[in-house]
């Protein structure tokens, strides 16, 4: 699959890179808040959020495996027992613990949690959490190695016949695809893409059972006959996909 950037770098450089990259858009929080691009809140709430739209929350303990902007812990904190959110960059949780304290009620900001810490080593012990997600991270980690281990870590601390929700960009977007391999980078300066099999495969070879896939992909879902045809064919073609899996 395409890797942004990765032909000649080695992971050590392109996580330097990574992290560099992040740490500077940071800094821009407060002029590109992403709940103010109508496309970017779009997209999660037609991929991330169908998912855990239907999910028993309440009262839960929630891991997200990767923090940028609290978008997805404002969103939830109502619903949530507690929500733990790691990353690796101590700066950006930093100013997403700011932004929760300012934008919460001290009642619902006391239920989330930030903490330092590496994907591919979760510092959680065992069947520590209901539902785990990963929401556009796991792309990030340079190596395929690397990737695999992040889920393997997922899948350790969620509970037996708990949940994991998973989404990654999609390969097989044409815009997408063409035009980061025009530009030669994403987000966070390193990309993996995936297709729709190969996080699926990922997922069962971490012990998880994928029995949901969802893209941001919904055309005229009002429609019933577009809706049949979306949910067959179009949906693998989303920017944004993934999978619902049970441990």
């Amino acid at each position: 699959m395409s890797d942004y950037k990765s032909t000649k770098a080695s992971s050590k450089e392109l996580t330097t890179q990574v992290l560099s990259t992040y740490a500077q858009r940071v800094d821009t929080w407060n002029k590109n808040d992403r709940r103010d691009h109508w496309r970017y809140f779009k997209s999660k709430i037609s991929s991330d959020y169908v998912f855990l739209s239907n999910l028993d929350m309440y009262g839960k303990r929630i891991l997200n495996v990767g923090c940028n902007f609290p978008m997805d812990e404002i969103f939830y904190a109502r619903r949530v027992g507690k929500w733990v959110a790691i990353d690796v960059n101590a700066k950006a949780l930093e100013r997403a613990r700011k932004v929760v304290d300012e934008e919460l009620s001290p009642k619902l900001a006391q239920r989330i949690q930030f903490s330092v810490a590496d994907a591919t080593s979760l510092p959680f012990c065992d069947n520590s959490f209901d539902v785990v997600v990963s929401f556009s991270t796991i792309e990030h980690i340079p190596s395929k190695e690397g990737r695999q281990k992040a889920v393997d870590e997922i899948a350790r601390v969620t509970k037996a016949r708990g949940t994991v929700v998973i989404t990654v960009p999609n390969i097989l977007n044409p815009i997408f695809y063409r035009y980061n391999r025009k530009y030669g980078q994403a987000d966070y300066g390193y990309c993996h893409l995936f297709t729709p099999w190969e996080i699926k495969k990922v997922m069962r070879e971490a012990g998880l059972r994928p029995i949901r896939f969802e893209s941001d992909l919904r055309a005229l879902d009002g429609l019933r006959y577009i809706r049949i045809f979306n949910q067959v064919f179009l949906r693998y073609f989303g920017v944004r996909m993934g999978y619902l899996a049970k441990k």
